[in-house]
């Protein structure tokens, strides 16, 4: 396709998407219910806090590599399974 037929082709696209017709109603923000407000905080973060998250991470990282694995253990052994739960993490790899 040469550049200026795949030019006509995206002229030809933006045309349809862009000259559409009104809708027969608008959305109208001023209708719509406040968000929720957030509890958010902009206080120093704690390591603790870092600590805890950090280990709440790694817990599901091992949760989703074991449910990874756990066909290829059956399908291998118990053995076959841990040796690709050490490849996977010697590596730095993730499923």
């Amino acid at each position: 396709m040469s550049d200026e037929e795949q030019e006509a082709r995206w002229m030809e696209h933006f045309r349809e998407v862009l000259n559409q017709p009104t809708p027969p109603t608008l959305f109208n923000l001023d209708q719509e219910p406040p968000a929720p407000t957030l509890n958010i905080t902009s206080d120093e973060i704690s390591g603790t806090e870092v600590a805890r998250a950090i280990k709440s991470l790694k817990k599901k990282n091992d949760q989703r590599v074991w449910q990874w694995t756990g066909c290829q253990r059956a399908a291998r052994g118990r053995e076959g399974g841990q040796k690709t739960w050490r490849h996977t993490f010697k590596e730095d790899q993730s499923p």
